[in-house]
């Protein structure tokens, strides 16, 4: 798992790579389903189990490699 920076993400996040949110004390799980190059990412919410939209720019951090799979 590697962390990295919104901004950074918004750069290597790629279809279909699994994801985690970070800020405070929240997070969100999930696989990329589409990158807008201004930041945004619809990902496949691990929780939910719906499709949702996320700035990226309004989180901490993002880690990347992260699934159901690896805690």
């Amino acid at each position: 798992m590697t962390i990295i920076s919104p901004a950074a993400a918004a750069v290597r996040l790629r279809r279909g790579d699994s994801f985690a949110l970070t800020s405070g004390g929240s997070r969100r799980r999930g696989v990329v389903v589409a990158v807008h190059p201004a930041g945004f990412v619809w990902f496949d919410d691990e929780e939910t189990k719906r499709l949702l939209l996320a700035d990226l720019a309004h989180w901490d951090a993002v880690e990347i490699g992260t699934s159901a799979a690896v805690a």
